[in-house]
């Protein structure tokens, strides 16, 4: 691997050298090694015998070119906060979960991932936000609950975009 680097450095500053028509100079050592030069460092050192670079201009791109890397339309700021909870529904009656309510979003898209955390909120209750797209509040009791899911600027925990909330009921069975 150390070979392929050598040589491909040398090639390099070949390419560099002659294309400025300096004099470049070849010395092959005892082990089969070549090395090679701008100054003739000794005797052994003779002047190489290199083709001549060919070197084309280049064109700068046309301004109406446009790049074809991405077919994705740029999302607005609006449809970039955007996050929408699909579990719990709401109005949802939850029965015999063990007091596990699972809350959970739609997947972010990827630019929304690399700028965003996700924080669920269970009655004023927040989660510790995170890349994760669901979360389970353990030990709920029965009654009424709000739910919501917050989206914040990752980094600075501002709240860029939340759901709506929404009212859940959860029955458990009662224990005699």
């Amino acid at each position: 691997m150390k070979k392929l680097s050598l040589i491909c450095t040398v090639l390099i500053w070949l390419n560099v050298a002659i294309a400025t028509d300096k004099i470049i100079y070849k010395y092959t050592d005892e082990h089969g090694v070549i090395h090679y030069s701008e100054k003739k460092l000794n005797d052994n050192y003779k002047e190489a015998d290199l083709p001549k670079l060919s070197v084309v201009e280049s064109v700068p791109p046309s301004p109406d070119v446009t790049s074809q890397s991405s077919t994705e339309e740029p999302m607005d700021t609006e449809q970039e906060t955007n996050i929408t909870l699909i579990k719990p529904i709401a109005n949802e009656n939850i029965w015999g979960s063990g007091g596990d309510l699972e809350v959970a979003v739609m997947p972010l898209s990827e630019m929304q991932k690399q700028k965003y955390q996700i924080q669920f909120v269970l009655n004023d209750q927040k989660s510790t936000p995170g890349d994760q797209t669901s979360h389970v509040f353990k030990l709920v009791p029965r009654g009424t609950h709000q739910v919501q899911a917050l989206l914040l600027t990752r980094g600075q925990n501002t709240v860029a975009g939340k759901t709506e909330k929404i009212t859940v009921y959860m029955h458990q069975a009662s224990k005699k």
